[in-house]
């Protein structure tokens, strides 16, 4: 790949911001599991350890980052 094409995607890469859903399918299995465990028996404080999880594994994650991420794996749990 040239190194003119490496820097132009780089450059759109920046305007794009952070993907959260990005981001954790790019985390280990273990690590997806130890997020989704803390989605699932954290519902009592009302998810309030899941968002501050992704904001820690993602410093540039915002709540409404968490907040997508959490409406994605619960999405997903529904579709079994």
């Amino acid at each position: 790949m040239p190194a003119t094409a490496t820097i132009h995607q780089f450059a759109r890469d920046i305007g794009r911001g952070f993907d959260v859903l990005t981001a954790f399918s790019a985390l280990e299995t273990n690590r997806k599991m130890a997020l989704y465990d803390i989605l699932m028996c954290g519902s009592i404080d009302g998810g309030a350890n899941f968002r501050k999880t992704v904001e820690f594994l993602w410093p540039q994650a915002s709540h409404k980052d968490a907040s997508k991420l959490e409406f994605f794996l619960r999405q997903r749990l529904n579709m079994d």
